[in-house]
């Protein structure tokens, strides 16, 4: 593992865990988890499958430890630690895309999988509070959108502050 990429990894979900404690809970319920998309952003710049179940397990404990939600503490763990290596894997198959391709990509459809396992796992344990469809409408699939131009955001400070990141990447999977 690369220290190099685990501190960037607790940077970028340290500002997430920021976002996700401020934001109130929608209804006094479930928050809409703006920490993903800097947990997708920190795993789509990892190595390894081994780096990125590291970050999961961090991301999972802090998104437990903030969440508003009765059963949320379980429920984001099962979400970070199935979501986090499925959206991994994805963001390695995207790195040639273009950042508008990668944040629709990673962004979206990472959201929407994280929201739906989140909410699947609270159905299963009894402690879903609405309609599961209706909780997909109300709240996973905004933050979705917003996440997405979040992620967006965060690709392209990315490529001011390394302005080489394309070319690495090219380099990496030759």
């Amino acid at each position: 593992m690369k220290n190099k990429n685990l501190i960037l990894s607790a940077l970028l979900l340290t500002i997430g865990l920021v976002l996700h404690t401020l934001v109130p809970g929608i209804f006094g319920l479930m928050k809409p988890d703006f920490l993903v998309a800097f947990f997708f952003m920190a795993l789509f710049l990892l190595d390894s499958l081994q780096e990125a179940i590291t970050v999961s397990v961090a991301c999972a404990i802090l998104a437990s430890m903030t969440t508003s939600m009765p059963g949320g503490e379980v429920s984001n763990i099962v979400d970070k630690l199935v979501c986090g290596p499925i959206v991994f894997v994805l963001g390695q198959r995207v790195k040639q895309m273009s950042p508008l391709l990668q944040s629709l990509t990673l962004g979206t459809l990472g959201t929407l999988l994280s929201g739906s396992i989140f909410l699947i796992t609270l159905s299963f344990l009894g402690l879903l509070p609405m309609d599961f469809i209706q909780m997909i409408l109300v709240i996973v699939v905004p933050t979705a959108i917003a996440n997405t131009f979040l992620f967006f955001i965060l690709l392209k400070a990315l490529q001011r502050v390394r302005p080489n990141y394309n070319k690495e990447l090219q380099i990496k999977h030759r």
